[in-house]
């Protein structure tokens, strides 16, 4: 049974997912046969089934392997491990996903007090809760409280990692969606390109990483120059409708005022058209051409 587990786990590295489905499901079916079902390898192996299935859409399914590794791992460790705060936390995304947000956040919310408390606040799995409870947030359209789970995990990557760090980019790419979805597309280039100079130090040229995070930015940019052509438009239509209404109050108030300055201070219309009905005045009438019915006098 170690062997094929092994075997699945090595298939799941290498992206075989179905391989390694298979595998965990062997194994977890012979351990429990032979030590019963209370084995810390059968909550790994309900735990790496439930992800696969997760990953595949079968999410319903992945919850009920999910919840029978919480049982045993809270049966065999108590609340205060890692396996059960690692089982709460990822259940508590499978409930979010199928729209059981309430119960969903309430075992992500435990996870994060327990993980806090046994390992304190700058412990990996401690800020990857806090990126999932971000994520979460972020599909629920509240995009403040996500920016600020996605900022204290990032400070908190930072501070465990240092500022050029793979960690930190999941921080940063997230801040960006948020600050899209908030169509603040400036914020979100920038914070995309924190990501990317980061991927361009530490990654090969063809990683799919850096080739994603391109693409982001090529969107991003976009956006972030549309909105400020919009605003532009804006602002000068703004400016425009502020001149038509002062004139237009100015004309209200001021129109005698302005023909009687008319003869004082002609503007140049007022020129022509006083030239014009002059040479009227001045041009001699046309004499009128005889017609057989009238004779010419």
């Amino acid at each position: 049974a170690e062997l094929i587990m092994e075997a699945g786990k090595r298939m799941l590295l290498e992206r075989r997912g179905r391989e390694s489905f298979t595998n965990f499901a062997q194994a977890m079916h012979m351990i429990g046969q032979v030590c019963g079902p209370l084995h810390k390898d059968v909550v790994f192996c309900s735990n790496k089934l439930a992800n696969l299935l997760f990953r595949i859409g079968e999410v319903d399914q992945g919850v009920e392997y999910s919840q029978r590794a919480l049982l045993i791992s809270e049966k065999l460790f108590g609340l205060d491990e890692y396996e059960t705060v690692a089982t709460y936390n990822s259940l508590g995304m499978y409930l979010h996903s199928i729209g059981e947000w309430e119960e969903g956040f309430e075992h992500m919310q435990k996870a994060l007090h327990i993980m806090e408390k046994i390992s304190g606040d700058y412990h990996p799995e401690t800020t990857n809760i806090w990126i999932n409870l971000g994520y979460v947030f972020l599909d629920m359209e509240l995009y403040q409280m996500a920016i600020d789970c996605f900022t204290i995990a990032l400070y908190r990557h930072i501070g465990m990692f240092g500022e050029r760090s793979l960690h930190v980019t999941k921080c940063y790419e997230a801040l960006g969606l948020c600050y899209y979805h908030l169509q603040d597309f400036r914020k979100a280039l920038e914070n995309e390109e924190k990501a990317h100079s980061i991927f361009n130090e530490l990654l090969p040229k063809d990683d799919y990483r850096l080739v994603s995070a391109l693409h982001t930015i090529k969107d991003y940019t976009a956006q972030a120059v549309n909105e400020q052509r919009t605003l532009k438009l804006q602002k000068n239509t703004e400016n425009l409708f502020q001149e038509m209404s002062s004139v237009m109050k100015a004309g209200k108030t001021g129109k005698k005022r302005r023909f009687q300055n008319r003869r004082t201070n002609p503007n140049i219309l007022d020129l022509l058209q006083y030239n014009y009905f002059k040479n009227l005045q001045k041009k001699p009438a046309a004499p009128m051409q005889a017609t057989p019915n009238t004779p010419a006098k």
